[in-house]
């Protein structure tokens, strides 16, 4: 990947200053800092499913949900809780009180852009009841795949 980048459907955003975290709410989002951020260009619709297998296979690039975090990063963590895996929404059957976002969310061994509801659901290549619910729920990737997917779908 060299020379300039490439632009083709991507557009500018222009760069700025900007508070960044809160003091209001969680703790670990303190404290508020200003922050200078440069002009970065981004594309103008989503990385699909297969734009992103097809970057995995000719770069060989790895997800953060598929690299088992350390001890080192997570000290309190127990073995089994030191795998593969991700955080996969789970509706829940009924209102809720808004104070904890673990009544959507839970950690699920195995869960990647490959098998967004964990190892034991059906393929993405497999058809599904909503095909493109498949193509919704593995957008989530974290800054760092997402970023490398679109850089190369661009290059």
């Amino acid at each position: 990947m060299s020379g300039a980048p490439v632009t083709k459907n991507m557009v500018r955003l222009r760069g700025g200053r900007y508070l960044a975290g809160d003091d209001r709410f969680y703790p670990e989002e303190a404290p508020v800092i200003e922050l200078d951020v440069a002009a970065l260009w981004v594309d103008e619709h989503p990385v699909t499913n297969a734009e992103f297998r097809r970057f995995v296979k000719e770069t060989g690039h790895v997800t953060v949900a598929e690299i088992a975090p350390s001890a080192e990063q997570f000290p309190e963590a127990t073995p089994d809780q030191l795998q593969p895996g991700s955080l996969v929404f789970q509706p829940s059957t009924g209102p809720v009180p808004l104070d904890d976002w673990t009544r959507w969310w839970g950690w699920v061994s195995g869960a990647d852009w490959r098998h967004p509801n964990g190892p034991s659901a059906p393929s993405p290549n497999q058809p599904s009841s909503s095909g493109d619910q498949w193509e919704r729920s593995s957008r989530a990737l974290p800054y760092s795949s997402a970023a490398a997917g679109a850089l190369y779908q661009n290059v």
